[in-house]
């Protein structure tokens, strides 16, 4: 079956500028300052968009696929989203627990499967006080159906499998006219813990994702399982960085190819825990918007790397 890559980067490109717009609008009413560098960051996001399209898009065959490869992946996507949602629906365990832990036995054991289980873990994610089990089985089809489209786009991104998740749930959300969920406002102090678990889980996830060659579901799943854990035992802390550690792990998911080093990924990590704290008011309880906050920082440092060395050749070139 030969599949276009046009709708796959229409659906991961318009999810993540939905998310982009909402958090710069509310970085231009209360936090004013910071607004400048944000829309620079998102500007640089953008610019990565149009370049993917024109080199992994536009430039590109439409990928070729046997329904047995289709099948198999749309299941996993659809079992992996099942089994997190029930998992932290009925067991002791927190969203942030079962995840991580489908995520590190998926890795472990079904290696073949391992990334669309995992795509389906975060649309596992997704709270029943929006999407209860109706619902949430239309977010798990959708992603189930996305994950195939947008198989051979935007390759190496961290964040790309949890901007899959986010449509499904968004889109079954929206159909069935679920109202999306309150979210937290952060102190400055809050605010601090965040930006520094988001830049410590990205580093932690990208070096062993990288460094010790595990690949990017087993990197994220086991440090967020590792900090998910930890931070939980750890109560005078902010309540959300459990969260926050989780979604920071997909950050460092990404391959060297898009963020090559420690100090881009911290970047990224940092920006990420800046989008945590702003895209807070929105879309809270759809499973997925973590990773969705992960893709936009990964695409804005990938443009930011990209812009920087661009300048350094022509440097090098009149020099």
């Amino acid at each position: 079956m030969r599949i276009a890559r046009h709708p796959g980067y229409l659906i991961l490109t318009v999810f993540a500028l939905i998310l982009t717009g909402v958090t710069a609008i509310n970085i231009a009413i209360v936090q004013r300052p910071l607004f400048p560098l944000f829309a620079v960051l998102a500007a640089l996001a953008v610019y990565v968009m149009i370049r993917t399209y024109r080199t992994d898009v536009h430039a590109q065959p439409a990928t070729v696929r046997t329904w047995h490869a289709l099948g198999t992946e749309s299941l996993a996507v659809f079992g992996g989203a099942v089994l997190t949602y029930a998992l932290h629906c009925n067991t002791p365990l927190d969203v942030v627990l079962s995840t991580g832990l489908v995520g590190t036995l998926v890795a472990l054991f079904f290696k073949r499967v391992q990334v669309p289980a995992y795509c389906g873990a975060f649309v596992g994610m997704s709270s029943p006080l929006l999407l209860g089990w109706g619902p949430f089985l239309l977010a798990a089809v959708l992603a189930a159906l996305i994950f195939v489209i947008v198989k051979d786009t935007y390759n190496g991104f961290g964040g790309k499998l949890g901007t899959i998740a986010f449509a499904g749930a968004f889109v079954a959300g929206m159909v069935l006219r679920s109202p999306f969920l309150e979210g937290n406002r952060f102190t400055v102090v809050e605010s601090l813990w965040v930006i520094g678990v988001s830049i410590v889980s990205a580093l932690m996830t990208y070096w062993v994702n990288i460094r010790l060659r595990q690949g990017p579901v087993l990197a994220s799943a086991f440090v967020g399982l590792y900090l998910g854990a930890l931070l939980i035992l750890l109560p005078a802390l902010p309540s959300a960085l459990p969260v926050v550690a989780m979604g920071a792990t997909f950050v460092g998911m990404s391959s060297y190819e898009r963020l090559p080093g420690a100090m881009i990924v911290a970047m990224a990590g940092g920006l990420f825990g800046l989008l945590f704290i702003f895209s807070a008011p929105y879309f809270n309880g759809a499973g997925g918007k973590l990773g969705t906050m992960a893709f936009i920082s990964t695409l804005a440092l990938a443009g930011l790397n990209l812009t920087a060395k661009s300048a350094w050749q022509r440097l090098k070139t009149t020099s």
